[in-house]
């Protein structure tokens, strides 16, 4: 058995509740464990669990902004469910984000974790498929596949799909085949995508310097933290190393199109396209606003950009097989810890955060990502249509190599 209970419990109460239940279901497509009519209960108050069967889900304590505390339910849709041995108590505190101190019950929990296989979401249709974009048809991959791998300037990346311009849309995969972790991402570290969080204008990979209205707070004028960091990483190993002649000015979609809300003012809540994209499961390669399609050159974007470099959208997620309400470690676009996409999410006014779709490390698509918190970066290049490959088959350890330009 392992110690899996951390704590529960409310502010000022001196008894605490979670949920347990007899039975559980597991959804074997999505990957969630369910309780089966659970109850509320004090688990040391229960005296018989050498006889009966009694299962808990991973649950926690939430404070927000505002100090104010309560218990993450812990019944349904949860990733790991825990036969129960035995249960402790004590009192204990927790420390708010302004200090408040909270007097908490702490549960230490003893079970057998439960471990189902999951399933892949999309395990029946991975390989290569279509889709249209803003320059025509592209092809896209999808899925568990191991035959998209590149190497280009000492590092191996992933290929996401052909634009519909020919260029080749690559998503970095570390410094070594197989890489996992931190490895993942760029210099093997996390970021946050802003250091400021409580305006709709930054879910921007550029934003206005006046934020008084939607039209002057989506003005690219100044740079946002994530891409500052990505600028830097290429400005030192693809720029200054002499690789650049084989990068393409393809579009990066930062989809601040509003679905809801006026995306300026703190007082109203509003939702970006990609949000409802997402939970509508219905991608698309396609970005609306002219002012929102980064590339360096004005030709066809915005021409705002310093460097051709940007992150993966989560468009692009659910294309290589991550949907609403589906866990999928098995997709080729996986990372652990979480990592950030490039499509706004929403503005709360309720809690005056701005949010970023962003990749779980549950294998799940989260929404409610806030900019200041840090994540994995995994940076994305698009390499130009007539780069020769001089050699590889695609695998991690056989990649397709690309010919540097005399």
């Amino acid at each position: 058995p392992d110690k899996v209970g951390e704590y529960q419990g409310f502010h000022d109460v001196t008894q605490s509740y979670i949920w347990m239940s007899h039975q559980y279901e597991f959804d074997s497509e999505t990957g969630y464990y369910t309780l089966i009519d659970p109850i509320l209960v004090d688990p040391t108050t229960i005296t018989d669990y050498d006889t009966k069967d009694y299962y808990y889900c991973n649950a926690g304590v939430n404070i927000s902004n505002d100090d104010v505390i309560s218990i993450i339910s812990g019944k349904q849709k949860s990733t790991s469910i825990y036969k129960v041995k035995s249960v402790t108590k004590e009192n204990s505190e927790q420390t708010g984000p302004s200090g408040k101190v909270f007097q908490m019950i702490q549960y230490g929990i003893t079970g057998y974790p439960y471990l189902q296989s999951e399933l892949e979401s999309d395990g029946s249709d991975k390989g290569l498929y279509m889709a249209l974009d803003d320059d025509g048809k592209s092809y896209y991959y999808r899925g568990n596949v191991n035959n998209n791998y590149v190497k280009f300037a000492g590092f191996y990346w992933r290929i996401i799909r052909l634009n519909g311009d020919g260029s080749v849309r690559l998503l970095y995969a570390g410094e070594k085949a197989d890489a996992k972790g931190l490895d993942l991402f760029l210099d093997h570290q996390i970021h946050s995508f802003q250091e400021n969080n409580n305006h709709p204008a930054y879910v921007g990979y550029m934003y206005g310097n006046n934020l008084d209205t939607y039209e002057n707070s989506i003005q690219n004028e100044k740079d946002s933290t994530i891409k500052t960091v990505l600028d830097n990483w290429y400005q030192k190993n693809i720029f200054e190393k002499g690789y650049s002649d084989e990068i393409a000015d393809s579009i990066f979609c930062n989809d601040r199109f509003i679905h809801s809300g006026d995306g300026f003012s703190l007082t109203t809540t509003t939702q970006y396209a990609p949000f409802q994209r997402f939970n509508e499961f219905r991608p698309t390669f396609r970005c609306q606003q002219q002012n929102d399609r980064f590339t360096v050159s004005n030709e066809k974007g915005n021409g705002a950009l310093t460097y051709p470099i940007g992150l993966i959208t989560s468009d692009e997620l659910q294309y290589a097989g991550l949907a609403n309400g589906w866990l999928n470690k098995l997709t080729y676009v996986y990372a652990y810890p979480s990592f950030w996409t490039m499509s706004p999410s929403y503005y709360s006014s309720a809690s005056l955060t701005s949010s970023i779709l962003a990749l779980g490390d549950r294998g799940d698509m989260t929404t409610w990502h806030h900019v200041i918190i840090s994540f994995g970066y995994r940076a994305v290049i698009n390499l130009k249509g007539d780069v020769e490959i001089i050699e590889g088959i695609g695998t991690a350890h056989n990649p397709f190599l690309i010919s540097e330009r005399q």
